[in-house]
């Protein structure tokens, strides 16, 4: 396996997300056991590279482009998907810190296996005071929590106890890094499927946080094309269906080769029906890939070109994560139905599986009601809905 001593280029840490996923299935029973990764598997994933996914070559992070990152998670998703979630939250680091002057972001991130993670919610106050606030709140989701430097906090900014407005007259939001030392993490996870993650509400009352570890994401300081376009960072989050996907197509290719038609005693892999379903999902997951790359590809060269995305683009983005969700589970339905009464058992892969996609396709960005402010987008509208 690739050591973290020393520079780690893209092909380096996609070589060694492959290597570890033997670890990541052997580890899976105690993941979701724990409801948060073992240590063993955080020690992997730190080794293989995967939280310096995003950090700044200009610190000798690898940088890596936004297509290779979701096959960085998708590698991982083969293995587990709880690890592959938490490394697509944990991995973020780089960009968190391009949001922060450089001498604060290089004091945060200046280890490049630093983890961060947060939430994309708002659901906190920050009081302002001299040199910085005072930060209360309660945040949901926070995914990979329990193995975080730090966490992000969204929070509206008050001043002697009243909002603080923004020049069009909105309240102001922003958000705060804390280190996961100073924050309280509930014991809440218990879930149908990505148990491992411990996405466990965080809360804190009254605690300071310096100004100048407060962030607005519309703020970049950086000018590289990676940190450009604040949404990139949530393209990710398709490696882990993708992986999902694929993992299910390998299982079921596996028991069709060793089980046996209860009435004529033949493989099942000799059925008609079972070969077309799984060249079905092949076509359903190859698409829902090459749709991914097109996509994010064709987004990143207008990054690189020094341009923003077009309303097209941004739509688009929205699109491919719905779309790869979508086709993850048309290929997980397929395949579950060629398992059979095989499929609901815990001793097959399958079960997992289908309960860690239910899961994460709960995601808001996942959900079939974003079809619609896409569909607007694309009409040429730009919708209300901010992630675009």
């Amino acid at each position: 396996m690739s050591s973290t001593r020393g520079y780690m280029s893209a092909s380096d840490i996609l070589a060694s997300t492959r290597e570890i996923v033997p670890l990541l299935r052997q580890l899976g029973d105690q993941t979701e056991a724990t409801r948060r990764l073992p240590s063993e598997v955080v020690d992997a994933l730190t080794k293989a590279g995967v939280f310096r996914l995003v950090m700044p070559k200009a610190w000798g992070g690898p940088e890596v482009d936004p297509v290779t990152q979701i096959q960085v998670i998708e590698n991982i998703a083969l293995g587990d998907a709880s690890a592959a979630w938490c490394s697509m939250i944990l991995s973020g680091s780089g960009f968190y810190a391009s949001y922060l002057e450089e001498s604060v972001a290089k004091e945060l991130f200046g280890r490049l296996d630093v983890r961060a993670a947060g939430s994309l919610k708002w659901t906190g106050t920050a009081e302002k005071v001299a040199g910085g606030y005072r930060v209360t709140g309660r945040w949901d989701f926070g995914s990979g929590a329990h193995h975080a430097d730090f966490m992000a906090a969204g929070c509206q900014v008050t001043e002697n106890g009243s909002p603080v407005l923004t020049a069009h007259n909105m309240p102001k939001i922003m958000w705060v890094l804390i280190p996961g030392s100073e924050l309280t993490i509930e014991d809440t996870w218990y879930t149908t499927g990505l148990r491992g993650t411990g996405s466990d509400p965080y809360t804190t009352k009254e605690l300071f946080v310096p100004e100048e570890r407060a962030f607005n994401f519309m703020e970049c300081k950086r000018s590289e094309p990676l940190y450009r376009y604040t949404s990139l960072s949530l393209y990710r989050m398709v490696g882990v269906q993708l992986g999902i996907g694929r993992r299910a197509i390998e299982v079921v290719h596996d028991l069709v080769r060793a089980k046996k038609v209860l009435l004529t005693g033949s493989s099942l892999g000799d059925e008609q029906w079972v070969q077309m379903a799984i060249a079905q999902a092949e076509a359903i997951l190859g698409s829902a890939k090459s749709y991914v790359n097109d996509v994010v590809g064709d987004l990143w060269n207008t990054l690189q070109a020094g341009n923003m995305p077009s309303l097209e683009q941004r739509a688009k983005g929205v699109l491919m994560i719905a779309h790869a969700a979508d086709s993850a589970r048309r290929v997980m339905d397929k395949m579950c139905d060629v398992a059979g009464s095989s499929s609901i058992f815990p001793s097959s892969p399958l079960e997992r599986l289908r309960r860690d996609l239910i899961t994460a396709n709960t995601h808001f960005l996942c959900q079939q009601r974003q079809y619609a402010s896409i569909g607007q987008a694309l009409l040429g509208v730009e919708p209300a809905f901010p992630y675009f």
